[in-house]
């Protein structure tokens, strides 16, 4: 239930990622007393000035993670993710000489990263309703992407739903780390998800895939 949190930045997936890379998984936290207010997600790599932290290669995002507001009160939902993501930046900054995080659309704040001299590139996630027609999403597709999806159907593709995680797990690194082997970029790191798929207001709970002659891929 946290805010910033996705699939990614479960630990599963940040340390099958930092696995496949050659990283180590991290998972640090921010307290206020007892209670665990705030955390950030990543990989780190090298030693002395080269050491990094990093969101591994192979996500499309972790980064940091904020507890949800246990008040309606804007100024201190406000004042405790300043106060945890300063802190935070602070205990980054002084074990790690280059630090390179992409978080989840949820994370929107970035004043105290400027603040503390960071570069901050934002980007821009669409997330598409899935009415019970879908014909009006189908309509929204661009004209390639209709023809794409047509070819793949006719070469004997199919897509379905699936509640198996680990085995979305398994075809995403798979898949990254054929690309880092043919050194191409056919499934970048932080271009690999750009939708979040919802229908109505609460996220999907099941996820997709295809499958081609009996094989998901």
């Amino acid at each position: 239930d946290a805010v910033g949190a996705t699939l990614f930045s479960g630990a599963d997936w940040v340390r099958d990622a930092a696995q496949a890379t050659g990283t180590s998984a991290r998972l640090v936290g921010a307290w206020d007393g007892d209670q665990l207010v705030a955390g950030v997600a990543g990989a780190t790599s090298g030693s002395g000035w080269r050491r990094r932290f990093m969101t591994p290669h192979l996500l499309p995002h972790t980064g940091f993670l904020f507890r949800p507001a246990t008040t309606d009160r804007p100024a201190h939902i406000e004042s405790e993710r300043s106060g945890a993501t300063a802190a935070l930046i602070e205990y980054l900054q002084a074990g790690h000489a280059r630090i390179h995080l992409t978080h989840a659309p949820e994370v929107v704040d970035t004043r105290e990263f400027l603040w503390a001299g960071w570069e901050v590139q934002p980007r821009y996630t669409y997330r598409i309703e899935l009415p019970e027609d879908r014909s009006s999403v189908w309509d929204g597709f661009e004209r390639r992407t209709r023809t794409a999806v047509r070819k793949a159907e006719k070469t004997g593709y199919r897509v379905e739903p699936t509640t198996d995680i680990a085995e979305l797990r398994r075809l995403v690194l798979r898949r990254a780390a054929l690309d880092v082997r043919n050194r191409s970029s056919l499934c970048p790191a932080r271009s690999f998800i750009r939708i979040r798929v919802t229908s109505g207001n609460a996220p999907l709970t099941s996820h997709i895939r295809a499958r081609h002659a009996g094989a998901a891929w």
